[in-house]
């Protein structure tokens, strides 16, 4: 509980001020501040702590041509159209690329898969996953 609270005041500065360097960012860090970057409506900001591959994905597939569009599509989604009250880090678990190969990320770098509980203004609860890379040195959600 503690590190939950830590995590969210964290990401409220970060997203508020904009002083935290994306490349200083732990996975859960990630994944709070893009969250949060969504469930306000930055999908240019929750963009940055998307990887390559995802940003890709919001643009040709969700997004048809529009990388925003996609970007709303999906953020709406993760945070009920806003309604997103914090997220829970269950678990981070980091492991060596074995799995890169399916990623299609480069060879040699790391990823973690987070566990994570999403809790909604309504007072609904929903367990949710998500995969992320060092991509150029920083943490990216990916695919």
């Amino acid at each position: 509980m503690r590190r939950n609270i830590a995590l969210s005041l964290v990401t409220l500065l970060a997203v508020s001020c904009g002083r935290i360097n994306p490349s200083q960012k732990s996975p859960s860090e990630t994944i709070i501040s893009a969250y949060a970057a969504g469930n306000a409506g930055n999908y240019s900001e929750a963009s940055l702590l998307c990887s390559k591959r995802l940003n890709k994905y919001f643009t040709e597939t969700v997004g048809q041509g529009d990388r925003d569009r996609g970007l709303k599509f999906m953020f709406d989604e993760i945070t009920n159209k806003g309604t997103l009250d914090h997220v829970e880090i269950l678990k981070e678990e980091k492991s060596r690329e074995d799995r890169l190969e399916i990623f299609k990320e480069k060879e040699n770098g790391d990823h973690v898969t987070i566990e994570m509980k999403l809790h909604y203004k309504n007072g609904e609860l929903k367990d949710s996953s998500a995969t992320l890379v060092r991509e150029d040195g920083t943490w990216k959600i990916t695919v």
